[in-house]
């Protein structure tokens, strides 16, 4: 209310996860993301799954809720590239509810813009040797493209761009080129300090 009381516009990003009770007494709580984003831990560990009706229901709950604040931007799921990479299975199951959860969304608050966010840190490199990363259009409709980016995000991107001043001013180049007229969101931009110079 406060941010449309001062004519602001703004993005929430839905990042699911469940909140486990901690391993060690007095410990905090574990957290597991339900996009889901980490891998199975053996063949017969699954993940939490949107194959599960609970999980695809309680998304759909938390997504109407959401709608019914009204926000210009809606991100229904970030960095999804590290979901196709690491389970591609559930990215097409992920993929089926996001379909259902952008018309839930639109039917709620219709002016919101829905999408979803890609780690373009991650995807540089293919766009770059022109691979399209044709994946991002399978998730279904997307209002904007969202993307993350943290330059340091892996070892090799560390050392390539040390500092921020290492970053070229073309770093986004392949952004147009890749999804042409398509409104861009930068929906997460950082520079970690884990790394030595952040």
């Amino acid at each position: 209310e406060e941010t449309q009381r001062r004519v602001l516009r703004y993005t929430l990003q839905f990042n699911t996860f469940a909140a486990l009770p901690a391993s060690t007494p007095g410990g905090g709580p574990n957290v597991l993301l339900l996009n889901p984003v980490d891998p199975p831990t053996s063949d017969a560990d699954t993940g939490p799954s949107f194959a599960n009706a609970a999980i695809r229901d309680a998304y759909y709950e938390q997504v109407a809720c959401l709608a019914t604040m009204t926000p210009d931007y809606l991100v229904l799921g970030p960095e999804l590239n590290f979901l196709v990479a690491a389970r591609y299975d559930e990215f097409q199951r992920f993929s089926a509810v996001y379909r259902v959860a952008y018309d839930l969304v639109k039917s709620i608050s219709p002016d919101t813009q829905v999408g979803s966010s890609w780690q373009y840190d991650a995807l540089r490199p293919n766009l770059a040797a022109g691979i399209g990363e044709t994946y991002i259009e399978d998730l279904g409709p997307q209002d904007f493209i969202g993307l993350t980016t943290y330059f340091g995000y892996s070892d090799s991107n560390a050392a390539t761009y040390p500092t921020p001043l290492h970053v070229p001013l073309d770093y986004y180049r392949f952004v147009r080129s890749r999804f042409g007229t398509k409104p861009v969101v930068l929906t997460e931009v950082g520079w970690s300090s884990a790394n030595a110079g952040g």
